[in-house]
């Protein structure tokens, strides 16, 4: 981080929703995985005049966190336990335990809470001071009546807010969302935005979104910065041991959540037609790595009815990083068909480790595959099963495109994210 004068005001990055999804010790995933990355990235930074809080839910009272326990959190989730398996019985299975642990540790955590808040509460008073900044990277949004709050806090302490939109489909394609999630989400980023003096995003693809969709609701134009993601991740020692154990190559990789607007299935139909025209023997396993999300019963109910295509389509949850970071080397090529990101992580990710990705068109997506990037139409079936089949059999395009992102991928550092955050905030915010 830059060197900076006593008299910079203090940068508060509050993780409560953070806190709580670590609660149950999972490993981060999307959104938790780039808000870890992004605050490791400030290095020595968190704690001078970088801070951790909480916005603690439900008390609603915004106290310091300590940065130490904060990556000793991190650290207790990043050892997954991962199985691959044909069926969705065990993607279930893991689901349900993270709702019984949440459901378990909830009024631990409370319990826990209490005994400390008053002392981070006061910790926090002791520091804070008029003109700070409050920064949300994460998903505030399950806090209720969270910009009434904040709106509280703001005035309370004199402090200026930043926020990460990650992505606005909830409002935008309500159909890819639960019901429920729509209405809660467009509920609160019209609320939030009120109060917000900085949005970042991920993409400029995101930017042009959020800033069309604030001029049709008519709200008050706020700076809206892209804020480039880094690529890796940080705790990446190199090819762990135990990944050779989860599944053996050849096997193409798909990264993502479970979910209807991630487009697994046109996957599960593009595999079934290679089987069908070459044989199960020629076509690699097709694996899913992520939760098992909301929307893909028919998804759910081919991949147990054919026990994953015969073995061909195989699920894996409760990866650590290091073993997905041995999964994406190892890849013969990786595939994003999603039909509607803020960003696209996984994409980069691919292209970090050296792996061909063959991805979609749509949204964000080609901002972050550039020319490296091999794209298709999401929705268009043969679009995606004439990409797939010349990656599994010409294999001499394959390794000329492999060769073109292992010479050509520049990585950026979530170090470079981290201070390009704090750049904007002292352009936009500091007076």
């Amino acid at each position: 981080m830059k060197h900076q004068t006593d008299s910079a005001p203090t940068i508060w990055f509050e993780i409560d929703d953070l806190v709580r999804y670590f609660t149950v010790a999972r490993p981060p995933t999307g959104i938790q995985r780039v808000v870890t990355e992004i605050l490791l990235g400030g290095g020595e930074a968190l704690g001078g005049r970088a801070r951790l809080c909480r916005l603690t839910y439900p008390r609603k009272k915004l106290v310091a966190f300590d940065t130490a326990d904060f990556r000793a959190r991190i650290q207790g989730a990043a050892d997954g336990k991962a199985v691959a398996t044909a069926g969705t019985v065990a993607a279930r299975r893991n689901k349900l335990r993270y709702l019984l642990r949440a459901i378990i540790h909830t009024p631990i955590r409370r319990l826990r809470d209490f005994r400390y808040i008053r002392r981070r509460q006061r910790e926090f008073q002791a520091h804070v001071r008029p003109g700070d900044i409050l920064v949300n990277l994460g998903s505030p949004w399950e806090h209720q009546n969270f910009s009434e709050t904040l709106a509280s806090y703001k005035a309370r302490y004199g402090l200026r807010y930043a926020l990460l939109v990650h992505d606005i489909i909830p409002a935008t394609n309500p159909d890819f969302c639960t019901a429920a999630h729509v209405s809660n989400f467009a509920n609160w980023l019209a609320t939030t935005a009120a109060h917000t003096d900085l949005f970042f995003t991920p993409s400029h693809y995101s930017a042009e979104r959020l800033k069309a969709y604030s001029d049709e609701m008519g709200w008050p134009q706020k700076p809206v910065v892209p804020l480039r993601f880094g690529t890796g991740f940080s705790n990446d020692p190199g090819l762990a041991a135990a990944v050779q154990h989860i599944i053996a190559p050849p096997f193409v990789l798909f990264v993502s959540t479970i979910e209807r607007r991630k487009n697994h299935i046109v996957l599960l139909r593009v595999w079934k037609r290679l089987i069908e025209k070459y044989g199960a023997a020629r076509i690699p396993t097709l694996l899913f790595v992520g939760r098992l999300g909301w929307g893909v019963t028919d998804l759910e109910a081919e991949l147990d009815d054919t026990a994953g295509l015969g073995g061909k389509v195989l699920l894996l949850d409760n990866v650590s990083n290091v073993a997905l970071a041995g999964l994406y080397r190892d890849a013969a090529f990786t595939v994003y068909p999603s039909l509607a990101e803020g960003w696209g992580l996984p994409v980069e990710e691919s292209l970090h480790y050296g792996t061909v990705c063959l991805c979609s068109d749509a949204s964000s997506i080609p901002e972050v595959g550039g020319e490296l990037a091999e794209y298709f139409d999401g929705r268009d079936e043969d679009s995606v099963f004439t990409a797939v089949e010349r990656a599994i059999f010409d294999t001499e395009w394959l390794t000329r495109k492999r060769e073109q992102v292992r010479s050509e991928f520049r990585a950026v550092s979530w170090s470079s994210t981290f201070q390009a955050a704090v750049d904007a905030i002292d352009r936009q915010l500091v007076r």
